[in-house]
């Protein structure tokens, strides 16, 4: 197979960017590894299939689940309900943990002060990739995004400095998924105590897809992996199905506009980078005032959007939140999002 636009430097990009100051706790290795090629991610994390990708794992789309893996490949049943795969399980208490320390600055924050969403996603990626570099297992092949959820039980605000950790949360046949938790440190804010606001606190899980790059299908978890990272997820299996639906309800009340394209969305693959659709999802956040936390927020990847596409952002406001969908000129979808408050 040929390589694909966007797709002729992955092998420069096995290797991430690793952050100074990180620690990990626990046995050496953990699903790090599942970013060490293909995105420059993370996590919130997370990165969509590239065009090159999502076609040789073919688009099987219906109006309420879609998945780009060949034919044949199973990945269970179709489901709406937001509580099968919200899940967030706690931190382990044995296994690799890795952890790191950041501080919200100026350009990561709201108006308002508080940190932005497509910002967390970028927080998310860094630290994700740096857990890779520090875990130090080679991996050939690739891990493509499939769905992040995240749930914010408070959101930090600037300068606050944060605690962010990743681990492994659960194992499938040809999946993995990560974990983070992030936390604002109570020493460095008055936020907190009697008559305060909380402390910032966001939770969240990325489902990575396990791809052979010379096939361009799901391939099995290797053993060493499970062996590795397995203690952290303490025997949890996970499922990689889709659950939102990938297209509006046509009897729905929908709010149809287009999103224009900057040279600063697109990374290294040549496609856009995964935050700008959190800066999609912050645009809803800036127009429903009262949409804040606690909330949670899941996105679905099904395709990649290259230079040059127009980009049509379509959003059905709920009782509780608002469901958006991403999609190109070419009518396909790039994403789906669920945003329901608690």
């Amino acid at each position: 197979m040929g390589r694909a636009r966007g797709c002729r430097r992955l092998p420069a990009i096995t290797e991430h960017l690793l952050g100074t100051g990180a620690r990990h706790s626990g046995n050496a290795g953990c699903v790090g590894c599942v970013h060490r090629a293909v995105h420059d991610q993370g996590s919130l994390q997370s990165r969509g299939l590239s065009t090159a990708l999502s076609r040789a794992l073919g688009n099987h789309t219906s109006t309420t689940h879609a998945t780009h893996l060949p034919h044949g490949t199973s990945l269970g049943s179709s489901s709406m309900s937001h509580d099968d795969h919200d899940e967030l399980v706690p931190l382990p208490t044995a296994g690799r943990v890795y952890s790191a320390q950041r501080r919200v600055r100026l350009g990561d924050a709201s108006p308002g002060g508080r940190l932005r969403l497509d910002a967390c996603a970028r927080y998310l990626q860094d630290v994700a990739n740096d857990d890779s570099r520090d875990a130090g297992s080679p991996n050939p092949t690739a891990w493509v995004a499939r769905r992040t959820v995240l749930r914010v039980e408070h959101f930090p605000d600037y300068l606050d400095l944060l605690t962010m950790r990743t681990w492994c949360g659960g194992l499938g046949k040809r999946w993995a998924e990560r974990r983070y938790s992030v936390t604002a440190d109570s020493t460095e804010s008055d936020r907190g105590v009697a008559g305060q606001a909380p402390l910032g606190h966001i939770e969240a899980a990325t489902l990575w897809v396990h791809i052979d790059m010379n096939t361009m299908k799901p391939i099995a978890v290797p053993g060493d992996f499970a062996e590795q990272f397995g203690q952290a997820a303490a025997g949890r299996t996970i499922s990689a199905r889709l659950h939102l639906p990938t297209r509006p309800d046509e009897a729905a009340p929908t709010v149809i506009t287009e999103w224009p394209l900057r040279f600063a969305d697109f990374d290294v693959l040549g496609h856009m980078n995964n935050c700008v659709y959190w800066a999609i999802v912050e645009e809803q956040l800036a127009r429903l005032r009262l949409l804040r936390a606690p909330l949670t927020i899941t996105l679905e990847h099904h395709d990649a959007i290259d230079p040059g596409a127009g980009v049509l952002v379509s959003v059905i406001d709920r009782a509780t939140g608002f469901d958006l969908w991403v999609s190109t000129d070419h009518d396909r979808v790039a994403a789906v999002v669920r945003a329901t408050a608690h």
